[in-house]
């Protein structure tokens, strides 16, 4: 039903996680994709297998910091050698700093955390503008239920969140009259790679207790979020803060995790 052909679309940190499954959903439905990754974390080839077996056109893959303006200019002028213009953007990659206890709180380690999770959906849009001469029609930024939740190490990606989503409704004020929407999906306990290492094996502890998988998201879930809110049957929002958690927020809380350890418990007593 949602068909992009012909289009481009530009994922930042798409090589792994949401980006990466952000990325493949595009391009199933038609979508050129350039995807961009940071230290090495990118098999060229495997990625390239895995467009092919959705029936995708390869995506073209930069190494690229967000943080660095020489990067992203440099990004841009590849970008323009194929296409004159980007159609979507996803501002997905960010930064995982750990902080464990007020100790960390160290100004230099919030500011980096920032300058990848929530200031390059600002400084791409406008060198986009600059380099390519014109915004992307859809622009969507990556968040997640961290600024409403305590997340034992999360301290710093929360707040760099909760600037993301901010930035997020004040450009789609400021882009309005270029017909462009912006929005920023929040999303719930994804399982991933990078879930996995800052918060370990949360997926398969609840499978343990008993819980249905419905408290945990796919990438493919989140991928397809992505690619509803770019097609066009969805614009009318914009500015928005959107939450995609399978309902698990109504779900999440000490009770329902207290009956289902007690059920767990008592099925395993002989």
């Amino acid at each position: 039903m949602i068909d992009l052909s012909g289009r481009w679309a530009l994922v930042t940190g798409g090589t792994r996680g949401i980006g990466r499954a952000a990325g493949l959903e595009l391009a199933r439905a038609g979508a050129h994709c350039v995807l961009t990754h940071r230290w090495g974390s990118v098999d060229p080839g495997a990625l390239a297998a895995d467009y092919a077996a959705v029936g995708a056109r390869a995506p073209l893959i930069v190494e690229a910091d967000v943080s660095r303006d020489a990067d992203t200019v440099a990004l841009l002028d590849v970008v323009r050698q194929h296409t004159d213009h980007l159609d979507i953007f996803v501002s997905n990659a960010g930064l995982a700093a750990r902080v464990g206890s007020l100790d960390d709180y160290q100004w230099p380690a919030l500011q980096r955390t920032l300058s990848y999770g929530a200031w390059p959906l600002a400084r791409y849009l406008q060198l986009m503008q600059e380099r390519l001469g014109r915004y992307p029609r859809h622009v969507i930024a990556v968040s997640s239920d961290g600024p409403d939740h305590f997340y034992p190490g999360y301290d710093f990606v929360a707040t760099s969140k909760a600037v993301l989503e901010q930035l997020a409704k004040s450009l789609a004020m400021h882009l309005a009259p270029h017909d462009v929407q912006v929005n920023a999906v929040r999303f719930g306990l994804v399982d991933t790679e990078a879930t996995r290492a800052f918060f370990g094996d949360l997926p398969t502890w609840l499978q343990q207790l008993g819980i249905d998988g419905a408290m945990v998201l796919t990438p493919e879930a989140c991928g397809r979020a992505i690619v509803a809110l770019c097609s066009g049957y969805l614009d009318a929002l914009t500015g928005q803060v959107i939450t995609v958690d399978g309902g698990s927020g109504h779900r999440n809380n000490l009770i329902v995790l207290h009956q289902a350890a007690h059920r767990a418990a008592a099925s395993s007593t002989p």
